[in-house]
């Protein structure tokens, strides 16, 4: 019974392991997303004397409107753009089911 009970313990820590690498594998890619969102809208904007940010009126009126839109109301491109934040984090569960059930595929896309 004790032996048992040390594998199960093992095999619970084993898997926090992985839940734990997992979520900051997850992380990361959230702050590369938002990373590199940053950059795109610094690089529209100026910054005046005092050192404000400037976005463009254009930028900003489109950006306003899209935060306020629910996913349904996105135009279709808007839409895509989404889809394909979302196709990043499929991969990486699809990764990590195929990592944790010790199947492997050369096949990167879903």
């Amino acid at each position: 019974m004790l032996l048992a009970s040390l594998v199960m313990n093992c095999l619970l820590e084993r898997s926090l392991m992985v839940k734990d690498e997992f979520r900051e594998e997850i992380a990361a890619h959230c702050h590369e997303q938002w990373a590199g969102w940053m950059r795109w809208m610094f690089d529209k904007s100026s910054i005046d004397r005092q050192g404000n940010c400037i976005i463009p009126r254009e930028l900003y009126k489109r950006w306003y409107r899209q935060c306020k839109t629910s996913y349904d109301d996105l135009s279709e491109e808007e839409k895509d753009s989404d889809r394909k934040e979302a196709d990043e984090f499929i991969s990486l569960f699809k990764n990590q089911y195929l990592e944790s059930h010790h199947l492997y595929t050369d096949d990167a896309d879903y």
